[in-house]
């Protein structure tokens, strides 16, 4: 989506793997890479499991969370959404 949409999207990744992995840069980087996930902001996360948990409110991943224009939170996909749903309705969004 970020290819299609331009400046008009901000994607951005974020990896929740355990902290402490020394390899964990290298596997983030190989799947981001695999995935052509070279426009989006790409971060790893550095918290315990507990700690986002709590403030992101999700078990874990897979998740999609969709901010408006306004940094609302407006939407979470946490239940295997495909792609296709989830970027019609960001699609509606960009349309507002």
């Amino acid at each position: 989506m970020q290819k299609k949409y331009g400046k008009n999207l901000v994607a951005v990744t974020v990896d929740l793997d355990e902290p402490g992995d020394k390899n964990l840069k290298q596997k983030v980087v190989k799947i981001l890479t695999k995935i052509k996930a070279a426009q989006t902001t790409n971060l790893i996360l550095d918290e315990k499991p507990e700690v986002w948990q709590k403030k992101l409110k999700i078990e874990g991943p897979p998740v999609v969370i969709v901010f408006d224009r306004s940094g609302k939170l407006v939407k979470k996909y946490d239940e295997g959404q495909g792609y296709d749903e989830i970027s019609k309705y960001v699609v509606k969004l960009l349309e507002e």
